[in-house]
């Protein structure tokens, strides 16, 4: 365990642009994955149901305030372009409470 969360490693299912390497959207050239954050709720696995899907805590997540992220690995990268409307019908299917 990791005392400061900015300290902790991170990750990102990105593929970037050549020369880019921050997680700033213009540099991004394809998502691989579907990442919901559900605070205050935890996922919904019937809902979920027939959908890959992994889910784990987050750093704030305690008994009372549950912070959950779910993570929904995608058979082929979604282009940048695209993937705004992809996250929002996947969200309002899969996790609306994200």
């Amino acid at each position: 365990m990791v005392d400061d969360k900015k300290l902790a490693r991170c990750w990102s299912p990105t593929e970037y642009l050549p020369g880019h390497t921050s997680r700033a959207n213009a540099g991004v050239a394809a998502v691989s994955a579907l990442v919901f954050d559900c605070d205050r709720v935890a996922p919904d696995p019937e809902r979920l149901k027939g959908v890959y899907w992994l889910g784990h805590t987050t750093w704030s997540h305690t008994p009372t305030a549950p912070r959950w992220r779910v993570v929904i690995p995608l058979t082929t990268p979604i282009p940048a372009t695209q993937w705004r409307d992809v996250w929002r019908r996947a969200r309002a299917a899969l996790c609306p409470e994200a």
